[in-house]
């Protein structure tokens, strides 16, 4: 009977130690900074009925809505 070889470690374990320590680009960061401001300031106003509002924040970040979604203050995106 015909076994194969045993694996070395490096082909069994993950080494993460390899990924880039910043794998986006600069651009991305500073948008997802962006979004993260205006989620805590302007997306959060106690506007009743304000679903417009935060229909066009999340649409200039690149969200992808229809006209009548409803969306409240409390929900958090990432």
């Amino acid at each position: 009977m015909n076994t194969p070889p045993n694996p070395q470690p490096s082909q069994i374990f993950q080494t993460l130690d390899r990924t880039a320590a910043y794998p986006y680009r600069r651009s991305e960061y500073l948008r997802r900074y962006a979004w993260l401001v205006i989620q805590a300031t302007l997306y959060r106003l106690p506007l009743p009925r304000a679903y417009g509002w935060r229909r066009f924040w999340l649409r200039c970040f690149g969200a992808k809505l229809g006209t009548a979604a409803a969306v409240h203050s409390t929900t958090h995106i990432l």
